[in-house]
């Protein structure tokens, strides 16, 4: 079936690859998720530089392979972010343990837990935050990156499975598959990165906002999809 396909549409650059080359040629990268431009957008946004106290944001379940706990181990064990807000949008049987890992470091009084939130709220958590922390280990599709970027929240996400595949080096920043150890510490350090140089977390909120404007929409991907019929028929 593949060898007489005149084209082959695959949800992940991973599965592309696998493809044998001579079948890889006729294949395209679609994500499998999208966003409502209506929903997720920037009307209303600061510039991350502008917004006070430095917000770092999760969105998703507190679930161990999300990790959630790598993002306040990472924020907790930095003395750069003493004055650092840290908020939590989702709820799962991890909340507890995050709760009591804030107060071990410290910064219970800094962390915010919203539980789960409709998407209208959860569009402007992103527009009110600095930055997007999110090193879940087991995404096939990672709509939520999508959708921080298209609000202009620049995302930091280990760069495996489909998170990693959604940023360029100009819109997020991506953490290596390793040990949980590794992954703490690569987080630490764009987070470091990105406080430091404010001008460069503003430039990849604007080029985050383009990127999915232009990708990631429904539409977008709906004439993606005919543009593939339209090479085929002709």
């Amino acid at each position: 079936t593949l060898r007489r396909a005149r084209c082959i549409i695959t949800a992940s650059r991973y599965t592309m690859s696998a493809l044998p080359p001579r079948i890889r040629r006729k294949a395209i990268y679609l994500p499998e998720n999208g966003i409502d431009p209506s929903r997720f957008k920037p009307d209303g946004r600061l510039p991350p530089s502008k917004i006070h106290p430095f917000r770092i944001l999760f969105v998703g379940r507190l679930v161990p392979y999300k990790g959630a706990d790598v993002v306040l181990e990472a924020v907790g064990s930095s003395p750069r972010f003493a004055s650092a807000e840290l908020v939590f949008v989702g709820d799962g049987p991890q909340r507890q343990q995050l709760a009591d890992m804030a107060q071990r470091y410290g910064m219970a009084d800094r962390v915010t837990f919203t539980g789960a939130l409709p998407q209208e709220q959860v569009a402007e958590q992103f527009r009110r935050a600095s930055v997007f922390a999110f090193p879940s280990i087991r995404e096939f599709g990672g709509a939520v990156v999508m959708e921080a970027m298209a609000c202009g929240l620049p995302p930091i996400v280990v760069d495996y499975g489909g998170p990693g595949e959604l940023i360029t080096p100009s819109t997020g920043r991506a953490v290596a598959m390793g040990s949980r150890a590794e992954r703490v510490a690569q987080m630490r350090q764009h987070l470091e990165d990105l406080y430091g140089d404010l001008p460069t977390l503003d430039r990849m909120s604007d080029s985050g906002i383009r990127h999915a404007m232009t990708h990631y929409t429904w539409d977008a991907k709906a004439n993606r999809i005919l543009q593939a019929y339209q090479d085929v028929l002709s």
